[in-house]
């Protein structure tokens, strides 16, 4: 996970005035050396360091060893640089930064509130005052890849209404670079309709709410976590995401879901490196081969690079 940083953000940010929760856990992200984010400054952070006055603020975040990089922003405003897994979150106070296009998060020093889905971990429970999964896009980040992973999803998900609410819920409206989409799982106990009759559908259902194109694979393949990884974000489900059946959930069905970005971290562990391994044993099902009926599409998803 990588941090992009302006000279105007990062001195308007140690200059605040903030003693809220918010500020303290953004700080903690930047600052701590426990922090799993790798710190990039579009300035030179010696030379900046030699500054005395500069180096009473900057002594706060120099533990971090940020790298100096002066030419972040023609960099990022390139599509070709958001071709990674690596997380990349811009804190810049720049208006000529334009990332948003391409599924990135980017914030300002003005506007921290936008940072709460980076610091504050949630729960919901899945019972039935829900009708479908609408209610996490009130997690919602920025994203341009995304990985489903439920073993019983296809079987539980017949007629794909789970699917296409968890998709409508968390992808972007816009874009201007493809998305990549991954779905895996498989139920050997239940028959299944066609591959293609699965993919030709999801996609079909798709296009009628997003106007970028879509890199869709579906890989039959036994995975017994039941994750949604985007590229900030991390969902987690104890009974998977196949619950709902015309817009009902059985009692029996009801359980709690689960809400983490990318950088959240405890003394010993974090979030980003917990993905880390749950997307390479991913990416080990997307790149083994297999027969025609048991994969479908590109299997090109940026996550998994």
């Amino acid at each position: 996970m990588k941090i992009y940083l302006d000279l105007e953000f990062l001195e308007d940010f140690l200059l605040a005035n903030d003693d809220s929760d918010r500020y303290s856990r953004l700080k903690r992200l930047l600052c701590s050396t426990e922090s799993p984010a790798e710190i990039f400054v579009n300035f030179d952070f010696e030379e900046a360091y030699k500054d005395p006055e500069k180096r009473v603020l900057f002594r706060q975040i120099a533990n971090k060893l940020p790298l100096s990089d002066s030419e972040i922003i023609e960099k990022a405003n390139n599509s070709a640089f958001h071709e990674c897994a690596t997380p990349h979150l811009f804190f810049m106070n720049s208006d000529k930064l334009s990332v948003d296009v391409f599924g990135c998060f980017s914030l300002k020093s003005q506007e921290l509130e936008k940072a709460d889905l980076l610091v504050y971990p949630e729960k919901y429970r899945v019972d039935g005052s829900r009708k479908n999964w609408s209610f996490i896009s009130s997690c919602k980040l920025p994203c341009n890849s995304l990985i489903l992973t439920d073993n019983y999803l296809f079987s539980n998900d017949e007629t794909y209404e789970n699917i296409f609410s968890i998709l409508v819920a968390l992808m972007p409206q816009k874009l201007s670079i493809d998305f990549d989409l991954t779905l895996i799982g498989f139920d050997a106990k239940k028959s299944f309709k066609s591959i293609k009759e699965q993919s030709d559908k999801i996609l079909s259902q798709l296009k009628t709410h997003f106007s970028y194109n879509i890199n869709l694979t579906i890989v039959r393949e036994d995975h017994h976590g039941r994750y949604i990884n985007t590229n900030y974000t991390r969902f987690q489900s104890e009974k998977g995401f196949g619950l709902f059946k015309n817009s009902k959930i059985k009692p029996s069905d009801e359980t709690t879901i689960e809400y983490s970005s990318v950088t959240e971290f405890g003394r010993q562990t974090s979030v980003y490196e917990i993905r880390k391994k749950e997307l390479e044993k991913c990416k080990s099902i997307c790149r083994t081969e297999r027969t025609s009926d048991k994969v479908i599409g590109t299997r090109k998803n940026r996550l998994l690079q």
